[in-house]
């Protein structure tokens, strides 16, 4: 939802992205969720399409799926039978070439799930021996869970992190949250012929809420959706307040609080037309 409009943080994960693959090194992109870091990745990837694979990983500890996953991306032919060992061959036959740029989303699950004695990253020194030691372009994109779960992999395995954390060649360490400036320019990306008084309800929503980017998000869609029923294709006030009040849970009390609440002149005034 974001990448009609590249926000200060989606800039620093393609200034990032851009040095991993001129450099051919590993870059670390650490941030919080909600932050629209995956959809600056795949915009960026998305103008890189003969040099980048991006990858979401998902939760599990099996190592076939891990491998699945990057050979889909990669185009690798995979079928039911085919073997970790024999997926992880042909992986790395494809990119130790180094005419692809490896990008792994959801990183921290790459570190096992289930902390057994015995349970080492095979992941991440997969990555290590068969990637980044071959100069092959790999960036991790995460969140502050993937040092929570190096940490657990340390205290808990005989595992040690120094040649892993040596061979990161850069580490982007993100902003905890998206300027108003940020908020307003994603907000008129996803409603570019809404009026004032809807761009500042989806910006004090998103600042409020938990769910953020995707909160606003949400509202937009539900927006839509009201407008459809009404048989417009136009978004006006009175949907986005629909789709507010249908969407925002209780937890969210902080969006009541500074709608009742202005912080600024501009904002009251626009906030008392919105509510005759």
């Amino acid at each position: 939802y974001t990448a009609a409009a590249v926000t200060s943080i989606g800039q620093r994960i393609y200034d990032a992205l851009d040095y991993a693959l001129e450099t051919q090194r590993l870059v670390l992109i650490d941030g919080n969720p909600r932050l629209g870091k995956s959809t600056a990745a795949k915009s960026w990837a998305a103008t890189h399409p003969g040099s980048v694979r991006y990858v979401e990983l998902e939760s599990g500890n099996d190592e076939i799926s891990f491998f699945r996953q990057i050979a889909r991306s990669l185009g690798v032919s995979i079928n039911l039978n085919s073997k970790a060992q024999e997926l992880k061959q042909r992986i790395a036959d494809t990119l130790q070439t180094r005419q692809l740029m490896l990008i792994l989303d959801e990183a921290h699950w790459c570190f096992p799930q289930t902390l057994y004695r015995h349970a080492l990253p095979h992941k991440i020194n997969w990555l290590m021996t068969a990637l980044i030691n071959r100069g092959v372009s790999v960036a991790l994109i995460t969140t502050p869970q993937f040092f929570r779960s190096q940490k657990a992999m340390e205290e808990n395995t005989c595992w040690t992190s120094e040649q892993f954390t040596g061979r990161i060649g850069h580490y982007e360490k993100l902003p905890t949250s998206l300027s108003a400036d940020d908020l307003k320019a994603v907000a008129i990306a996803l409603l570019p012929d809404a009026d004032e008084q809807s761009i500042e309800h989806l910006v004090l929503y998103a600042q409020s809420s938990a769910k953020y980017l995707a909160g606003m998000d949400a509202i937009v869609s539900r927006a839509r959706f009201v407008a459809h029923k009404d048989n417009r294709k136009t978004i006006k006030l009175r949907d986005i307040k629909c789709a507010l009040k249908e969407s925002v849970i209780p937890s969210d009390k902080g969006f009541s609080e500074a709608m009742s609440v202005p912080s600024n002149p501009l904002r009251k005034s626009q906030i008392g037309r919105a509510h005759v």
